[in-house]
């Protein structure tokens, strides 16, 4: 796909690994160092800094479904006892 769009049709490729770890993903370092020749022949490179809003949001996730998860087994451990009151195992 990058070599038929090269010098064609623009291109935006995002990525959170920088170009060194690249071979890791595409497997091999001929393929890796061909794709970012292309890639990086007259091109526009934005880097940004900080953590991912999806990381960020998967974390809040996380937590929040552990919060709940933890709620709902404070709330199985109670018991009602027979005269109504009641009490925690």
């Amino acid at each position: 796909m990058i070599s038929t769009a090269y010098e064609r049709m623009s291109l935006i490729v995002t990525s959170n690994l920088p170009f060194e770890n690249w071979t890791e993903v595409l497997g091999s370092e001929r393929l890796t160092g061909a794709t970012l020749d292309r890639l990086t022949h007259r091109c526009h490179i934005l880097e940004t800094a900080g953590e991912s809003y999806r990381l960020q949001d998967a974390k809040r996730r996380r937590t929040k479904e552990r919060n709940a998860k933890d709620g709902r087994s404070k709330q199985s451990c109670t018991k009602r006892s027979s005269s109504g009151s009641n009490k925690t195992k």
